[in-house]
């Protein structure tokens, strides 16, 4: 046992009064213990000179000989500290801060042999909080369940939480494999859900489908030499054969010049005011309307229901996971999920919220779907639906683009069509175009 201290009497924060005579009665007396040598050995653990030496002095031989009343005395002198109780209002805000991160299950707390992990530490925790409180009608229970991660929802799926005593039961009794399993994966949502919500804050990192460039679709540029249609060019003026030189013995005859002829693409001559034609599907763009079709079949929007944003937030989380944050999806990747409660690809949607009935332009919505989803919905819909609706009674008048050497009809009222050229030099404006 520790030997016991000196009493000085002069700082009750640095040495508690009532403690240190309990501890004096414990060590030092016995049940049947003389009151003459309770005084005396109380009188010699004071510090000499000291508050409480000089305060025994002055106390009259009555007192110092009565036992009960020198430690009467003892507590007038030095009171027992008034506590302040915390009031519930205290309490039930100490219990909304009793939160459970998911990044701490699976730690222990305390040492051999009373260590516990941390779930267990924390319901037993937050079940002594709402017993100070009263609630005996497990009120509470809700609010701690808001404040623990989502695995321990999961793992107590119908389990019987009317009460403290069986919410604690229940918590206490989880197998911490399936634990620390269910933790991992909830641990993943979360992490592709924050790189999704950091995608629609930072849209600088991935652009809106403004352009329809080359790169999106394949892996590296490709120069292309070939001309998808005549160019206009104009027939060669006849040549008029100049008389051949008398040749005389003595002038050799003259070598034959030599004439160059670049070959040209046979002319043909478009009817007046006729609009460019639509030039027919290319084995890869009729590839590229295959792919988006099975894709418009394979990847609906799930249902905005809680298992829907359930499924949702996985899939993310796997796309990532599998892909990194930084690819763009396309043919060469797995499908990317698309927003619960959205409309379907292909269906001539929003790029910015994903729904139908509006361009992106005109936007109003402040929920914006994920870049990453706005640059799928981007390709599927314009391998899909190459033609808008205003052009239905008038085909054949979208602009022509070559990309990678195929010919591509781009529609400028949903791309940005800039940095695009005409698979023709000479087509010129046409309705619906800015070229």
């Amino acid at each position: 046992m520790p030997e016991l201290e000196l009493f000085k009497g002069n700082d009750k924060r640095k040495e508690n009064p009532q403690n240190w005579l309990r501890k004096l009665k414990g060590s030092k007396f016995k049940s049947d213990t003389p009151d003459a040598q309770r005084a005396f050995v109380f009188e010699n653990h004071l510090e000499y000179d000291s508050d409480a030496d000089t305060w025994f002095k002055s106390l009259t031989q009555a007192v110092k000989d009565d036992w009960a009343q020198l430690e009467t005395a003892f507590h007038q002198r030095w009171p027992p500290l008034t506590k302040v109780g915390p009031t519930k209002d205290a309490l039930r805000a100490k219990f909304h801060l009793l939160l459970l991160k998911a990044e701490d299950i699976g730690l222990t707390i305390g040492e051999e042999p009373d260590e516990v992990y941390t779930h267990v530490d924390w319901v037993q925790r937050a079940q002594t909080l709402a017993e100070k409180i009263g609630d005996t009608d497990g009120n509470l229970i809700a609010i701690a369940k808001n404040n623990m991660p989502t695995s321990l929802n999961i793992m107590l799926g119908s389990s019987d939480t009317s009460d403290w005593t069986k919410f604690t039961t229940a918590i206490c009794a989880l197998n911490i494999n399936n634990l620390l399993l269910a933790n991992r994966q909830n641990l993943a949502i979360d992490a592709a859900t924050a790189t999704l919500a950091n995608m629609q804050i930072q849209g600088s990192s991935f652009a809106r489908p403004a352009a329809y460039t080359q790169t999106s679709l394949y892996s590296s540029p490709r120069t292309t030499n070939r001309t998808p249609y005549a160019r206009m060019q104009s027939a060669p003026e006849p040549t008029t054969p100049s008389p051949a030189a008398p040749t005389t013995a003595a002038t050799a005859p003259s070598t034959p010049t030599q004439r160059s002829f670049a070959p040209s693409t046979p002319a043909r001559t478009p009817a007046r005011n006729a609009w460019p034609l639509t030039p027919s599907p290319t084995p890869i763009s009729s590839q590229l309307v295959a792919l988006a079709q099975q894709a418009v079949e394979a990847n609906p929007p799930p249902d905005t229901t809680e298992e829907g944003r359930r499924q949702y937030n996985t899939a993310c989380a796997n796309w990532i996971n599998k892909y990194g944050a930084d690819r763009r999806p396309d043919f060469n990747t797995d499908h990317f999920p698309l927003t619960p409660g959205s409309s379907p690809l292909g269906s001539g949607e929003c790029f910015n919220c994903g729904l139908t009935g509006h361009m992106g332009r005109d936007c109003a919505s402040t929920t914006k779907i994920p870049a990453q989803e706005s640059i799928w919905r981007a390709r599927v819909n314009g391998a899909v639906n190459p033609r808008r609706a205003r052009f239905a009674e008038s085909p054949g008048t979208l602009p022509v683009f070559q990309i990678d050497a195929e010919d591509i009809e781009v529609d400028p009222e949903v791309y940005d069509t800039s940095e695009l050229r005409f698979a023709e030099d000479n087509q010129g404006n046409v309705p619906g175009s800015r070229y």
